[in-house]
């Protein structure tokens, strides 16, 4: 089956402050900074797509320096 023909996730921004342990204050600020996902609006909430979150978590696991050993 096509992932295009599946319903996106939506997270509100408690599921998205859960997943990411960032404050409200926090995530806007980050946006504003274009850091970060916009969300997507409905009517006068705000929902982001779980797969953009999921996305930026691994771009700034990847952005990480690299562990030295030694």
């Amino acid at each position: 089956e096509s992932t295009s023909t599946q319903t996106p996730v939506l997270l509100t921004i408690r599921e998205l402050r859960q997943t990411t342990k960032m404050g409200r204050s926090f995530v806007y600020q980050e946006i504003q900074a274009g850091r970060f996902p916009r969300p997507v609006k409905l009517g006068r909430s705000s929902r982001w797509l779980a797969t953009e979150i999921h996305e930026w978590v691994n771009a700034q696991a990847c952005a990480r320096s690299p562990k030295t050993t030694g």
